[in-house]
């Protein structure tokens, strides 16, 4: 099955308690979540499924 990650990295405080809402950048956050969203609407309305490519056993 294929996938897509979506990761833009980490920073110094990245899974810390100092890692707070107030560091979020929204604006950014909302063009991801449109990337994600508008990538997933044309993948489900695909004519033809994906085919993902096979590694020979």
């Amino acid at each position: 099955m294929p996938i897509i990650f979506y990761f833009n990295g980490t920073h110094a405080d990245y899974h810390k308690p100092s890692d707070t809402p107030d560091k979020i950048n929204y604006d950014l956050l909302e063009n991801r979540t449109r990337l994600v969203f508008h990538t997933a609407w044309e993948v489900a309305n695909m004519k033809e499924r994906i085919v993902a490519d096979k590694v020979e056993e």
